[in-house]
């Protein structure tokens, strides 16, 4: 008996021991295959060649902590003149660089999709969301316009938030506007035509220099026109884009004060009607001070942003002052009280803020910025304000895309995305906007 007794508790002895020995495995793999899909899931930060270029100098001068005279130097020996011409080379160079096949491409000539690092999360996740600063003028630029749609067919969102978005004339704001019903009324003019600033005129006299040098001619372009004045006109081309390709709806938002044209603004475009729709209009205006090629002294601006409901999820889409940060605290601070009032859920907050999130940068990184900065220090404000609402609102909403550091020309990132929805980011890098911005897709 006692032998028996003895043997039995050695199998049960062992029985346990095995279970636990089995657990322990159990709990590394499911750590090692966590880890592994979170690599698999995430995409590399593309770093800006401007930090390339100054870790590189570090590297050469053995700095370890950079200082203002550092920098100073490294500028005026690396990049001294620094026009904008400056900042599209060093990014057409990086687009060029066979280093980036790892993101989300589509090149200038042979549209070839790299493969990406979440690729996992992109074939699984049905629900995506594109947001993109998609500058105005370049929907008139065949070559731009053909990359834009090329990267909307590729990517399919099932939801599409532009800013400083161009768009046929006819389209009214504040309602859901069935695209349907202006496919024979497809017609978009070239922004600010009846403007008479230094730009708007420099933009007509291109168009008809281009002209002449068959650059804007129906053998070129034949979806254009261009009349008497130089105005460019597109014809029958981005209604009919959308359509095709599932797009059904749009909800189109003009600033109330605005130099750039009523067809000028934001927009969300959708492949099933919107449940509501919301255009925000930011009260709090920006006076321009002197005349610039852009604008005319004491020119007003405002901004205005859109609210529609899918359902129960709230996608929000905004674009904030780009130079005045008391007007962009301000117009952030009225979107916050909005956002206060919305149900707690389902929410995805889109734009191009104007702002970095600092936390995505290095101190080193964040000196050579603000150095470059023709406005003082580069305005963390927006972020801030919007990481410090939804820090108390709603701790699941949070910032997609931190870490992100490149997005514009000018070597930053001021594009953003919130949600609680959506929990991978993804840049997609394309030369459709010379580099201006950055398309973002949220998954």
């Amino acid at each position: 008996m006692f032998i028996l007794t003895c043997l039995i508790n050695e199998i049960i002895s062992e029985y346990y021991f095995t279970c636990i020995w089995f657990i322990i495995i159990f709990i590394i793999g499911l750590k090692y295959n966590n880890s592994n899909n979170q690599k698999e899931n995430s995409q590399p930060q593309l770093m800006p060649p401007i930090f390339t270029m100054m870790y590189q100098y570090m590297k050469n001068k053995n700095i370890k902590h950079l200082t203002d005279d550092d920098i100073n130097d490294f500028l005026e020996n690396n990049f001294k003149q620094r026009l904008p011409k400056d900042y599209v080379n060093l990014c057409s160079k990086l687009f060029n660089d066979t280093d980036t096949s790892s993101y989300y491409k589509i090149e200038e000539i042979h549209d070839r999709i790299y493969p990406i690092e979440c690729k996992i999360t992109y074939k699984t996740n049905k629900n995506r969301l594109l947001f993109m600063n998609f500058k105005s003028f370049e929907i008139l630029n065949k070559d731009h316009r053909e990359k834009f749609f090329k990267m909307i067919t590729e990517t399919s969102p099932d939801e599409i938030c532009l800013t400083e978005a161009l768009v046929p004339t006819t389209f009214t704001q504040d309602n859901i506007t069935d695209l349907n019903e202006y496919l024979t009324d497809d017609r978009i003019e070239h922004p600010m035509s009846d403007s008479k600033t230094k730009f708007a005129e420099f933009k007509r006299s291109l168009y008809k220099t281009e002209k002449t040098n068959r650059k804007y001619t129906k053998e070129d372009d034949p979806d254009i026109d261009i009349d008497e004045n130089g105005n460019v006109i597109l014809n029958n081309v981005w209604i009919k884009f959308f359509v095709d390709n599932g797009y059904n709806f749009i909800i189109f938002g003009n600033p109330t004060d605005c130099p750039y044209g009523k067809n000028w603004g934001n927009c969300i475009i959708s492949k099933r009607k919107p449940t509501s729709c919301n255009i925000i209009q930011l009260d709090t205006r920006k006076i321009h001070k002197k005349t610039t090629d852009l604008v005319d002294k004491n020119d007003v601006e405002s901004r205005c942003m859109i609210h529609i409901t899918m359902d129960e999820h709230h996608i929000l889409c905004t674009h904030l002052d780009d130079s005045d940060s008391d007007v962009r605290i301000k117009q952030t601070e009225q979107i916050i009280e909005y956002m206060k009032k919305l149900p707690k859920g389902k929410i995805t907050l889109v734009g191009d803020l104007n702002a970095i999130n600092s936390s995505s940068y290095t101190e080193q990184e964040l000196m050579l910025l603000n150095k470059l900065s023709i406005n003082g220090p580069l305005p963390t404000d927006a972020v801030d304000k919007f990481n410090e609402f939804f820090k108390a609102f709603e701790p699941q909403v949070t910032l997609i895309n931190k870490g992100q550091k490149y997005e514009s020309a000018f070597q930053k990132c001021v594009s953003h995305g919130y949600s609680n929805t959506y929990t991978h980011s993804l840049l997609i890098f394309t030369d459709a906007t010379t580099f201006d911005h950055q398309p973002l897709l949220l998954l």
